[in-house]
């Protein structure tokens, strides 16, 4: 149990030093330099290189992302955690029976290679392992290590080397004779210890436990299973290929959705919202945090009993502890953190990359941080993680660099991209950014995943609407979503005037022979009529919500370039100016582009980054929002949206969420139950508490939803409520600070939006009613009707059009569940049920294109497709292949956003709509990197060589 980190042999050498964690699901690397700086070891542009090993035809092994890359072929010859299955002897990958140690040794060997090109050679190196492992082990790492042309190595237990690392290079106070506990949670186990600070430089392990069966990929597998549940309910053939494949495009399938799945698990830790795309089917479904810890808990129950078990074995008694220090990528949740602090009473410290502090403390481990000849200590101590990473020289250096390294930058894995378009319903990482409803959907759950949304969520009215889910069920809020679910209009297309005929007319009938127009009286009388007859006619041809012709593609100006292997976020609009920010690793740059011109109208200087991420990036009103992701709280910088000077900054709560409502960023902080509006320069204008407040939302009219995509800023004209835990829903008025209106409308089994001044309330869980509520008149019951009887279980609520709200149901129809929507009707003396959709169809989410309804379902191939239906619920033209956004009041248009970072792998195709008469426009095809934004008449897109933009419409 006595694992030292003192080794009579362990000193440091001069020159460079390598220290390896090789985890479960990562290897780390870092380099320390001669003048006792370290550096982590980029390995394809990052810091964290997947543990995964593919073995081809031919025998030769692939490692880290390519290995990843090449499992899309045929996932039988992948092993993505070899460390994991180290105890097992051979591994069978392909026709080949694979050693453990030569899949371990495949992983080190890129390692060696990726040192070699950094320095010149192969340093000595430093390998940590489980505390728990046994000699067995530990020489199957050491011979893979020899396999991999290392010379002999330095074996270091993991939680010494996370102790080494707290103390001297976080300098953390760990007296001799103290103990710290180390929570090691990786991919595949749970590793636990106590370290005692023996001596100087002396780290000894008092106990060591932990759980083999436990790991992020066990986290993985049950939301896995949660998001089957209704992927089988909808799509059971899916499910079935994902679960039992039958080829090797269905196996190439099953690990895409794994691989999503994890990834939208780690963005949970930055977002409470994050998508999973759905193989061989065009939408994604939605984890939230709250689905994520729901279903987490039970894990991490077992995670919290093992630590207290080993803290007990140890004789410590967990308040008796210098530390409780968190390691590994799975840690990175931040229900680890609240359970431990919860049950053993200690705070944990965590990182904001927790997969480095091993490889680097194993670098202390071996000899404090002296590297040079002389021994002694560099004035220089290394930062926690978030350092510059270490160059690449060229590959025909010989000797090691003397200088210390420059930084590289790869695009940062952290960087997800915030659309303009952004609603509330995108919780963004520990804190939220909101906006006013977007017309595109569904509202109890969280919407769509094309609008990925950084760690906070952001806000303003939503200048692009974004493609809805067919899956929407899966995600669960805190509370019903801000976001409405749109369908159509259903007041009438045409307003009639109707225009008496005067008697003066065409025949006088007075006794004069004088033709009508010679009088006076008759020629007034007659000109007034012709006036009336003119606009009543030209009335009744009045179309509200044209239909406008759209022209293909043509380039606007010159591409505008952005820093080289940049992170792309964004796009975000105000009018027709589109705002991009661009992340290279180390610095922001935000830069505004005049859509009309494709031209750039400023740039910021770079701003550097000195915390996790920039996680937050949008615009709305007259303020463009960048906000940077800390461990434990967010900092707001505010742009002017016309020349890019920063007009104030604000630091808010982790878990706070921001709504930029015209002039006011207005800050929830539902912790503190409090919600407070500062102004554009940061400065506090009101604060207001609410009791037990769970979450805000902002209720747009509906002109919103028949305006142009970025021509909305009637700011005035939006309601903003808040929901507390007892069902009571507060009208907030933004000008004063004030509650105008509260009641208590909301039983456990509601769900609710609002829009244009109406809160729409369903009541019931099995057939349910409405009730209609005026927000402007302290929330008076304005009416209910009984929408469905037994059987219906409703699960969303959204916009439908001037006077209306879906409802989206699931239904039960001969035991299959079905899933369609109902259409309530508040447009008369009381709400009634305008339609419901037909019981043998399942249809997917809605949303109005002025009086007209675009509804989206998925045929039995799975494919998508967008079915235009008039004020009548008539069809109007032929279901079309894909989702289509609303872009004004009469069009629609496909694009893509899918907040990837990378170019497209072919052209894409754009694709316009006419919601009048169904004529669909070819706009043509481009390569472009999928995160585009679109106006009535311009769409954006970032592209290999730039920002480029084009006009479709004259």
């Amino acid at each position: 149990m006595n694992h030292s980190a003192k080794d009579p042999h362990m000193s440091a050498p001069p020159g460079y030093i390598l220290g390896v964690d090789l985890g479960t699901s990562h290897t780390v690397a870092v380099i320390r330099w001669p003048d006792g700086r370290s550096r982590p070891l980029l390995v394809d542009g990052a810091p964290v290189m997947p543990s995964a090993v593919f073995v081809d035809e031919a025998g030769h092994t692939h490692v880290g992302r390519d290995a990843q890359r090449l499992a899309q072929i045929d996932p039988s010859r992948f092993e993505p955690n070899p460390k994991h299955r180290i105890g097992e002897g051979s591994i069978l990958l392909g026709d080949r029976d694979v050693p453990a140690v030569a899949l371990l040794a495949a992983v080190l060997r890129n390692v060696a290679a990726k040192a070699v090109e950094s320095v010149g050679q192969l340093p000595p190196a430093v390998l940590t392992y489980p505390a728990k492992w046994g000699a067995t082990r530990r020489n199957i790492l050491q011979d893979a290590a020899a396999q991999a042309g290392f010379p002999p190595v330095k074996m270091v237990p993991e939680p010494v080397a996370a102790a080494h690392y707290f103390a001297e290079v976080m300098r953390q106070p760990i007296p001799v004779g103290a103990s710290v506990a180390v929570f090691d949670f990786g991919g595949g186990t749970l590793d636990i210890a106590v370290v005692r600070h023996e001596s100087e430089n002396e780290f000894v392990v008092l106990a060591d436990g932990g759980l083999d069966d436990l790991g992020g990929l066990d986290v993985d597998e049950v939301l896995l299973n949660h998001l089957g549940q209704t992927i089988d309910a909808h799509a059971p053939q899916i499910w079935k290929q994902l679960t039992n494949p039958q080829s090797p495009t269905e196996r190439r399938n099953r690990r895409l959705f794994w691989d999503d799945v994890r990834g939208a698990k780690e963005m949970l830790s930055r977002t409470t919202v994050a998508p999973v795309p759905v193989p061989s089917v065009d939408t994604a479904l939605h984890l939230t945090r709250d689905e994520l810890e729901r279903l987490a808990s039970p894990l991490l129950e077992r995670a919290i009993e093992e630590t207290r078990r080993v803290i007990a074995a140890s004789g410590q008694e967990p308040d008796a502890l210098a530390g409780l220090f968190l390691v590994g990528g799975a840690s990175r949740m931040p229900l680890v953190a609240r359970l431990l602090h919860t049950r053993l009473g200690i705070a944990p410290t965590v990182l904001e990359q927790p997969e480095l502090p091993v490889a680097e403390g194993s670098l202390a481990a071996v000899g404090g941080m002296r590297s040079d000849s002389t021994g002694e200590q560099p004035s220089a101590v290394t930062p926690p993680p978030g350092i510059a990473p270490v160059v690449t020289p060229p590959s025909e250096a010989a000797a090691p660099v003397t200088g210390p390294p420059s930084p590289v930058s790869g695009p940062p894995e952290s960087a997800y991209p915030v659309s303009g378009a952004a609603t509330p319903q995108y919780s963004t990482g520990t804190g939220q950014v909101s906006s006013p409803p977007d017309p595109g959907y569904p509202v109890s759950g969280a919407p769509t995943p094309q609008y990925p949304i950084g760690s906070g969520q952001v806000s303003g009215p939503p200048y692009q609407s974004s493609p809805p889910q067919e899956f929407a069920s899966v995600a669960s809020v805190s509370g019903p979503p801000r976001s409405p679910h749109a369908t159509a209009d259903g007041t009438g297309r045409y307003a009639s005037v109707s225009s008496g005929r005067s008697d003066s007319f065409g025949r006088d009938d007075s006794d004069e022979d004088a033709s009508w127009y010679r009088k006076r009286s008759n020629w007034i009388g007659a000109a007034v009529i012709l006036v009336v007859l003119v606009l009543g006619i030209g009335w009744l041809v009045y179309d509200p919500y044209p239909q406008r012709d759209m022209t293909p593609l043509a380039q606007v100006g010159e591409d505008v370039p952005f820093p080289e292997n940049a992170s792309i976020l964004g796009p975000g609009t105000i009018g027709d100016r589109a705002f991009f920010a661009a992340d290279d690793g180390t610095n922001l740059t935000v830069t505004a582009i005049d859509m009309a011109t494709g031209s750039a109208l400023w740039e910021t200087d770079p701003m550097e980054r000195t915390r996790a991420s920039w996680d937050i990036f949008h615009s709305a009103f007259e303020m463009v929002l960048i906000g940077e992701l800390g461990t434990d709280d967010i900092a707001l910088t505010i742009l002017d949206w016309e020349t890019g000077e920063q007009t104030g900054e604000l630091t808010i709560g982790g878990t706070d969420s921001v709504d930029i409502i015209g002039e006011l960023l207005v800050v929830s902080s539902p912790d503190d139950d409090k919600v407070t509006a500062y102004d554009a320069t940061g400065e506090q204008q009101w604060t207001l508490s609410i009791a037990d407040m769970e979450w805000i939302g902002a209720a747009v009219p509906w002109d919103y939803f028949v305006a142009d995509l970025g021509a909305f800023d009637d700011a005035d004209s939006i309601f903003f409520y808040a929901k507390d835990s007892e069902g009571t829903v507060s009208v907030i008025d933004l000008d004063r600070g004030e509650v105008s209106a509260t009641k208590k409308v909301l039983t456990e089994t509601s769900q609710m939006t609002a829009f244009d001044g109406k809160l729409y309330v369903t009541d019931g869980a099995d057939g349910y009613t409405v009730t209609v509520y005026d927000m402007a008149n302290e929330l008076a019951d304005l009416g209910t009707v009984r929408a469905a009887s037994t059987g219906v279980v409703p699960r969303e609520l959204g916009v439908c059009g001037e006077t209306r709200v879906c409802v989206f149901e699931d239904r039960t129809v001969d035991s299959d569940t079905m899933t369609g929507f109902s259409v309530i009707d508040t447009g008369g003396e009381n709400p009634e049920v305008a339609w419901s959709s037909p019981e043998d169809e399942s249809l997917g989410w809605a949303e109005p294109v002025g009086d007209r309804l675009a509804v989206n379902y998925a045929d039995d191939t799975d494919t998508t497709f967008t079915q235009l239906y008039d004020e009548d619920f008539e069809k109007i033209g032929s279901a079309e292949e894909g989702r289509f956004n609303r872009i004004d009041s009469g069009s629609m248009l496909r694009f893509p956003w899918s907040g990837d970072t990378e170019l497209s792998a072919g052209p894409v195709a754009f694709v316009g709509l006419g919601a009048d008469d169904g004529s669909v426009y070819q706009l043509g095809s481009q390569e472009v990197i999928p995160q585009c934004a679109a106006t009535a008449t311009y769409l954006t897109c970032p592209v290999e060589t730039g920002y480029r933009t084009w006009k479709f419409r004259e």
